[in-house]
């Protein structure tokens, strides 16, 4: 059982590196180490990913071994993208759903907008859902009242504004945030 978060990458994109639009990969090895070394240096077993899009960060981490638990959330079951395919058709998360079945995996259609604070425990919350200001503030407070060790964000400074100005307005609140060179993943210690 390798928990190397570098070795661990590396064998993950090279076991999955066809399922990858070509021009993401490079952005994805640098933000699936992130996420990795987070993990192992807050020893991090149960994590939650609110935004699944086409399902590859939650591949990364179901195959990652020191998560224990991994619960995804997303908002459509039908926006994932199937790279295999030339012309990226969509293809239903419920394939997800099928993959992960039996696992401690646990894929959840839901609208955190509406959901009920405070109702789960996670120690890393990755918030990669809706990229409009309202909503990634909406993800960052109930993602605190899961009592996280971590809460990370992706996209920050990669041409989402509504994900920049909500951790720049946490940096002006004088919250701490952990960025990382060659990665649009920053991090906030609970």
């Amino acid at each position: 059982m390798n928990t190397d978060p570098l070795q661990h990458v590396e064998w993950y994109h090279n076991k999955f590196r066809h399922t990858y639009h070509p021009d993401a990969f490079p952005e994805m090895i640098h933000d699936h180490r992130v996420l990795c070394t987070l993990i192992r240096h807050y020893d991090c077993r149960t994590v939650c990913e609110i935004g699944t899009w086409n399902g590859d960060t939650a591949l990364m981490l179901w195959t990652y071994p020191l998560v224990k638990r991994l619960k995804c959330y997303d908002i459509h079951k039908d926006l994932g993208v199937d790279f295999k395919q030339e012309n990226h058709k969509l293809r239903a998360k419920e394939e997800y759903g099928k993959m992960f079945a039996n696992t401690y995996v646990e894929l959840v259609f839901a609208d955190t907008m509406k959901m009920t604070r405070g109702c789960e425990q996670h120690d890393l919350v990755l918030i990669d859902a809706c990229h409009e200001e309202s909503n990634v503030l909406n993800d960052y407070e109930l993602a605190k009242s899961w009592n996280p060790k971590v809460i990370a964000f992706h996209d920050y400074h990669n041409g989402n504004e509504g994900v920049d100005k909500v951790i720049d307005y946490l940096i002006q609140g004088g919250i701490k945030i952990l960025q990382f060179k060659e990665s649009c993943v920053v991090a906030i210690q609970i």
